[in-house]
């Protein structure tokens, strides 16, 4: 239960954070800056009237311009669209899943066990590495599933997320 607990922890502050500093810093701050220079360029009007004729004469290449949005657009949706998103996508059954882990009131599943398989992580000790098909629908724990292919086995599992928490003999 531990791995549970930090994994839907982690990627709920991560998908969190991400979202925080988009609107914080970045559409926040662009509305801020935008605002001190219209309040600039209404008490200063000569200055900022100056200041455009000369960043007009100034030729810009527009391919530059072109190859940044064509570069920022896809890296600003992925970072702050598509990460948040996929943390929230891990996290979000784990939230589910929440009432049942903490009052101990596990769902339980009776199936035959069509697959077990283990995952070797090479001398990394996280992770699920124990794999059990029952019934056709795949659950993941961190405790050994002992046995034999085709057995009738009952289990107590956390049904949105779908980890084994105990296995009843």
């Amino acid at each position: 239960m531990y791995l549970f607990w930090v994994t839907t922890f982690f990627f709920t502050v991560l998908g969190g954070f991400i979202v925080w500093v988009f609107f914080y810093k970045v559409a926040w701050g662009s509305w801020v800056t935008y605002k001190r220079r219209k309040d600039y360029e209404a008490r200063n009007p000569k200055r900022t009237k100056s200041w455009r004729k000369k960043n007009k004469n100034k030729k810009s290449p527009n391919h530059t311009r072109f190859v940044d949005y064509l570069v920022g657009i896809p890296v600003m949706f992925i970072a702050f669209f598509c990460v948040p998103a996929f943390c929230f996508w891990l996290a979000f059954p784990a939230w589910l899943d929440l009432p049942r882990a903490v009052t101990g009131n596990y769902a339980v599943v009776t199936g035959t066990v069509t697959n077990i398989r283990t995952a070797e992580f090479e001398g990394k000790s996280w992770g699920y590495p124990y794999y059990t098909t029952i019934e056709n629908n795949g659950y993941q724990s961190t405790i050994p599933v002992n046995v034999i292919l085709g057995e009738t086995i009952t289990v107590e599992t956390l049904p949105h997320s779908k980890v084994i928490v105990k296995v009843k003999e």
